[in-house]
Protein backbone atom coordinates (compact mmCIF):
# COMPACT_ATOMS: atom_id res chain seq x y z
CA UNK A 1 0.00 0.00 0.00
CA UNK A 2 2.99 2.36 0.76
CA UNK A 3 4.72 1.69 -2.42
CA UNK A 4 1.66 2.23 -4.16
CA UNK A 5 1.12 5.81 -3.04
CA UNK A 6 5.11 6.48 -3.36
CA UNK A 7 4.58 5.31 -6.68
CA UNK A 8 1.96 7.61 -7.06
CA UNK A 9 3.97 10.89 -6.21
CA UNK A 10 6.72 9.69 -8.12
CA UNK A 11 4.40 9.26 -11.34
CA UNK A 12 3.24 12.67 -10.42
CA UNK A 13 6.50 14.03 -10.16
CA UNK A 14 8.12 12.94 -13.06
CA UNK A 15 5.58 14.14 -14.89
CA UNK A 16 5.67 18.02 -13.62
CA UNK A 17 6.98 20.44 -15.88
CA UNK A 18 8.69 23.29 -13.89
CA UNK A 19 7.09 24.39 -10.83
CA UNK A 20 4.39 21.91 -8.88
CA UNK A 21 1.84 25.22 -8.32
CA UNK A 22 2.42 25.95 -12.39
CA UNK A 23 0.75 22.85 -13.25
CA UNK A 24 -3.08 21.81 -11.95
CA UNK A 25 -2.35 18.26 -11.76
CA UNK A 26 0.45 18.39 -9.82
CA UNK A 27 -0.72 21.68 -7.60
CA UNK A 28 0.31 21.21 -4.24
CA UNK A 29 3.22 19.18 -4.59
CA UNK A 30 5.79 21.74 -4.20
CA UNK A 31 8.97 19.88 -3.65
CA UNK A 32 9.02 20.61 0.42
CA UNK A 33 5.83 18.95 0.23
CA UNK A 34 6.55 16.05 -1.74
CA UNK A 35 9.57 15.85 -0.08
CA UNK A 36 8.23 15.25 3.10
CA UNK A 37 5.67 12.75 1.87
CA UNK A 38 8.85 10.56 0.63
CA UNK A 39 11.14 10.90 3.82
CA UNK A 40 8.21 10.44 6.32
CA UNK A 41 7.31 7.07 4.30
CA UNK A 42 11.18 6.35 3.59
CA UNK A 43 11.51 6.62 7.89
CA UNK A 44 8.41 4.60 8.83
CA UNK A 45 9.12 1.54 6.17
CA UNK A 46 13.06 1.40 6.41
CA UNK A 47 13.12 -2.16 6.77
CA UNK A 48 11.25 -2.38 3.07
CA UNK A 49 14.03 -2.27 0.42
CA UNK A 50 11.03 -1.43 -2.73
CA UNK A 51 10.05 2.08 -0.40
CA UNK A 52 13.72 2.76 -0.12
CA UNK A 53 14.16 2.33 -4.06
CA UNK A 54 10.98 4.11 -4.96
CA UNK A 55 11.71 7.18 -2.28
CA UNK A 56 15.30 7.37 -3.88
CA UNK A 57 13.90 7.68 -7.12
CA UNK A 58 11.34 10.51 -5.88
CA UNK A 59 13.81 12.13 -4.02
CA UNK A 60 15.97 12.43 -7.73
CA UNK A 61 12.86 13.39 -9.59
CA UNK A 62 11.91 16.06 -7.27
CA UNK A 63 15.36 17.73 -7.85
CA UNK A 64 15.38 17.44 -11.42
CA UNK A 65 12.04 19.13 -11.32
CA UNK A 66 13.42 21.85 -10.05
CA UNK A 67 13.17 21.35 -6.40
CA UNK A 68 14.58 24.05 -4.49
CA UNK A 69 17.67 21.92 -3.07
CA UNK A 70 17.65 23.70 0.95
CA UNK A 71 14.18 23.00 1.18
CA UNK A 72 14.48 19.33 -0.12
CA UNK A 73 17.89 18.87 2.36
CA UNK A 74 15.62 20.44 5.14
CA UNK A 75 13.17 18.27 5.04
CA UNK A 76 15.67 15.50 5.60
CA UNK A 77 16.68 13.89 1.50
CA UNK A 78 19.78 13.44 2.44
CA UNK A 79 19.45 11.63 5.73
CA UNK A 80 17.10 9.52 4.41
CA UNK A 81 19.20 8.54 0.97
CA UNK A 82 21.66 7.56 3.57
CA UNK A 83 19.57 5.42 5.62
CA UNK A 84 18.10 3.82 2.52
CA UNK A 85 21.87 2.66 1.80
CA UNK A 86 22.82 1.91 5.36
CA UNK A 87 19.60 -0.34 6.18
CA UNK A 88 19.91 -2.43 2.38
CA UNK A 89 23.79 -1.97 1.66
CA UNK A 90 24.13 -5.28 0.08
CA UNK A 91 21.11 -4.53 -2.34
CA UNK A 92 22.21 -3.05 -5.42
CA UNK A 93 18.87 -1.97 -6.32
CA UNK A 94 18.57 0.40 -3.65
CA UNK A 95 22.22 1.36 -3.74
CA UNK A 96 21.68 2.48 -7.27
CA UNK A 97 18.59 4.36 -6.71
CA UNK A 98 20.72 6.14 -3.64
CA UNK A 99 23.83 7.11 -5.80
CA UNK A 100 21.48 8.42 -8.38
CA UNK A 101 19.54 10.47 -5.80
CA UNK A 102 22.64 12.39 -4.12
CA UNK A 103 23.78 13.08 -7.52
CA UNK A 104 20.63 14.85 -8.08
CA UNK A 105 21.31 16.66 -4.80
CA UNK A 106 24.87 17.05 -5.47
CA UNK A 107 24.39 18.80 -8.55
CA UNK A 108 23.50 22.30 -7.33
CA UNK A 109 25.68 22.19 -4.39
CA UNK A 110 28.93 24.72 -4.15
CA UNK A 111 31.52 23.92 -1.83
CA UNK A 112 31.05 26.06 1.62
CA UNK A 113 27.50 26.25 0.63
CA UNK A 114 24.91 25.30 3.89
CA UNK A 115 23.68 22.50 1.56
CA UNK A 116 26.96 20.75 1.37
CA UNK A 117 27.23 20.68 4.88
CA UNK A 118 24.01 19.45 4.82
CA UNK A 119 25.52 16.48 2.75
CA UNK A 120 27.99 16.07 4.60
CA UNK A 121 26.32 16.19 8.06
CA UNK A 122 24.35 13.26 6.72
CA UNK A 123 27.00 10.89 6.20
CA UNK A 124 26.83 10.45 2.62
CA UNK A 125 30.88 9.94 1.99
CA UNK A 126 30.70 6.88 4.51
CA UNK A 127 27.68 6.37 2.78
CA UNK A 128 29.63 5.90 -0.37
CA UNK A 129 32.79 4.45 0.83
CA UNK A 130 30.51 1.70 2.00
CA UNK A 131 28.75 1.08 -1.78
CA UNK A 132 32.12 0.75 -3.09
CA UNK A 133 33.26 -1.48 0.00
CA UNK A 134 30.06 -3.90 -0.92
CA UNK A 135 29.68 -3.81 -4.34
CA UNK A 136 33.29 -3.87 -6.55
CA UNK A 137 31.50 -6.29 -8.96
CA UNK A 138 28.82 -3.79 -10.19
CA UNK A 139 30.74 -1.31 -12.07
CA UNK A 140 28.18 0.99 -12.72
CA UNK A 141 26.81 1.65 -8.72
CA UNK A 142 30.84 1.54 -7.78
CA UNK A 143 31.57 3.84 -10.20
CA UNK A 144 29.40 6.31 -9.56
CA UNK A 145 29.99 5.93 -6.26
CA UNK A 146 33.84 6.79 -6.38
CA UNK A 147 32.76 9.87 -8.65
CA UNK A 148 30.23 11.28 -6.07
CA UNK A 149 33.09 10.76 -3.00
CA UNK A 150 35.03 13.88 -3.74
CA UNK A 151 32.01 16.17 -4.19
CA UNK A 152 31.23 15.13 -0.96
CA UNK A 153 34.77 16.01 0.85
CA UNK A 154 35.20 19.35 2.73
CA UNK A 155 36.95 21.77 0.57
Amino acid sequence: MQEAGLNKILGLVSKMDGPAEANPATQGLASGTSTQIVVDAMSSWVQDAEIQKTGCKAIACIMKQKGDLFTVLQKGAASATVKAIQAHITDSTVCGSATIALSSLMLKITAQSPEHGMIQAAGTEQALLDIVSHHPLEHQLDKRARQLIPFVRPA
